[in-house]
């Protein structure tokens, strides 16, 4: 039964740190406001010739396909006084690979809460008074085990980002430059 108490707190450990970190890396990349926020900064409505309604329906339509509540990223606006396209073609396939790789991320997100939370009640029934010890201490371990992977990951984004994407320019920017 002990082993079995910390393949629970184990999985639950990582059920949590993984739905939290779901939660948080959905919270900024759906944020908007952070995005519209981001290209004023940079200007970047005048760096891809977009106007800023423009760049505001881009993004808009950007972030409601990515979260599936939209078919296409079909959106026209005036780039450098001419209406066209805001997406090409190459970065519509590219955006349709990236948003089918995100769709199921909520799923995932509730499924860890889920079974979070199924195997705590498991570890309350089986390991009642250790219960609280197990958790803390799996919880411990995985909280490392994580923070070092991000740790190595920071360390081989930061010598060549490039590299480390796979040679992407990118998923999903509009194909003006700047952008």
């Amino acid at each position: 039964m002990r082993v079995i108490s910390y393949i629970l707190a184990a999985v639950t450990s990582v059920c949590l740190i993984g739905a939290l970190f779901w939660s948080c890396l959905e919270s900024v990349a759906f944020d908007k406001a952070y995005f519209m926020a981001e290209y004023q900064r940079l200007d970047r409505a005048e760096a891809t010739g977009l106007t800023q309604e423009g760049l505001d329906a881009a993004t808009q339509a950007l972030l409601d396909y990515m979260r599936g509540d939209r078919d296409n990223i079909d959106v026209q606006a005036a780039i450098n006084g001419v209406r066209g396209e805001v997406f090409k073609l190459q970065k519509r396939r590219t955006c349709r690979t990236c948003s089918g790789s995100i769709c199921w991320v909520p799923s995932v997100r509730y499924a860890l809460w889920v079974l979070g939370g199924v195997c705590v009640l498991m570890l309350l029934f089986i390991a009642r008074r250790e219960s609280g010890r197990m958790l803390s201490r799996a919880y411990l371990i995985t909280l490392i085990a994580v923070g070092t992977a991000a740790a190595l990951a920071a360390v081989m984004i930061t010598m060549d980002f490039a590299r480390f994407w796979n040679g992407s320019t990118g998923c999903c920017s509009p194909t003006t430059s700047g952008f």
